[in-house]
């Protein structure tokens, strides 16, 4: 039994499975067709059995998390790093940063910094 946390933004789905040891990562584009069925897939190849969710608008994506072989539960996104044992200042850093984090402190890669270059970097 697995548990899982993830992240559901405007316009992705974000998803961790907890252990560490050998953390698995996700990130489904809300805009594919196919979500539900790689979703699926995901927490069954996983054995996850719940996912913590955090996000603003729960409802507004329902049908994505609605029929899933895992329990659902919506939690606040300071929740989700209390959860994880896992401390920050200022906001919370976004769930693919969590891997990053986890990483260093396994491999004592420090001091570091955990940055995020994506697409919206110029």
């Amino acid at each position: 039994m697995n548990k899982a946390y993830a992240d559901l933004g405007n316009s992705s789905l974000k998803i961790i499975c907890s252990d560490f040891d050998e953390a698995t990562y996700m990130r489904i584009d809300l805009t594919a067709r196919d979500i539900k069925p790689r979703l699926k897939d995901y927490i069954s190849d996983k054995g996850i059995s719940k996912i913590a969710v955090a996000t603003v608008a729960p409802h507004k994506y329902e049908n994505i998390l609605s029929n899933l072989p895992a329990e659902i539960n919506f939690i606040e996104r300071t929740k989700l790093f209390e959860d994880m044992g896992l401390q920050y200042k200022g906001s919370p850093p976004g769930i693919d940063r969590l891997l990053n984090i986890r990483h260093i402190l396994r491999e004592r890669l420090f001091p570091a910094v955990v940055a995020d270059i994506g697409s919206a970097v110029n």
